[in-house]
């Protein structure tokens, strides 16, 4: 553990905010609850290390994000068209564009 997470662990305050790897190895080890990005969550939901916890009653959270590539490496590599593809095919499918 690195200085700064304990230092994190060992303080008064019940909330940290910590980088979704250290948080997720936090939750994994029992040791709070949080919220974690779908795609980080899943390999624990899908072995049921962990358990998803369904709030009511408040608006769906949504993070914004953006895609973004070095103009030196233009035009896009092949497989970053092919993985842009089936980002939209997903948005598609969740009803996200």
């Amino acid at each position: 553990m690195r200085h700064w997470q304990a230092q994190w662990l060992s303080s008064a305050s019940s909330i940290i905010e910590a980088p979704p790897q250290t948080a997720s190895a936090l939750i994994s080890s029992g040791l709070g609850v949080g919220l974690l990005t779908h795609a980080l969550a899943s390999p624990g939901l899908k072995k049921g290390d962990l358990v998803e916890i369904t709030v009511q009653d408040i608006p769906r959270l949504q993070r914004e994000s953006v895609l973004v590539y070095r103009t030196a490496d233009s035009p896009l590599p092949t497989a970053v068209n092919e993985w842009l593809r089936f980002l939209q095919e997903e948005a598609r499918q969740y009803c996200l564009a």
